[in-house]
């Protein structure tokens, strides 16, 4: 099955697997063979016919493990991929919703507070283009709370602790 189209997927699935088990037991392997796994779905990924940019950014997000420059393409391939989607498609709320997720990422390694209101601002953004019955809200505000409780680390501003309990 290395040629079946889901296959970059299903080993983004087993590097997001393998870097939780790493979070709980601490086991330099599992982070190892994390980053091993995200790369191989990268290169499955960019072997796609089409230019599924939002698939290579999650594998690059995930891959983005080790390296500050995979989150640098990480965040260029959401924005890439919340740009072209139209307004109105069911899945923009989500790829801008990656892109926040990103860009908080992308905070967490540089320390760049531009960065964390970027992704608050792209939070918001997600959460406001999202239908109310949307299966994903509870997800967006989730990635929302996130950003704003790692801009309250950082700030001390407690009005991000009360927007991300809201």
């Amino acid at each position: 099955c290395d040629s079946h189209p889901d296959k970059a997927r299903w080993l983004t699935n087993l590097g997001l697997t393998l870097r939780c088990r790493f979070e709980v037991s601490g086991t330099i392997p599992d982070l190892d063979e994390s980053v091993s796994v995200s790369q191989s779905a990268v290169d499955k990924a960019l072997e796609l016919p089409g230019d599924d940019v939002e698939l290579i950014a999650i594998c690059q997000n995930n891959l983005g493990l080790a390296e500050l420059d995979d989150v640098e393409a990480a965040v260029l391939a959401t924005e890439q991929a919340a740009e072209v989607t139209p307004d109105g498609h069911f899945e923009k709320s989500g790829r801008i919703s990656n892109l926040s997720t990103a860009l908080r990422e992308r905070y967490l390694r540089s320390g760049d507070i531009d960065d964390i209101d970027s992704a608050i601002a792209e939070g918001r953004r997600a959460l406001k283009c999202c239908p109310a019955s949307h299966p994903e809200m509870a997800i967006y505000h989730g990635n929302l709370a996130l950003s704003l409780r790692a801009r309250y680390e950082k700030c001390q501003r407690g009005e991000d602790l009360d927007e991300a309990v809201l």
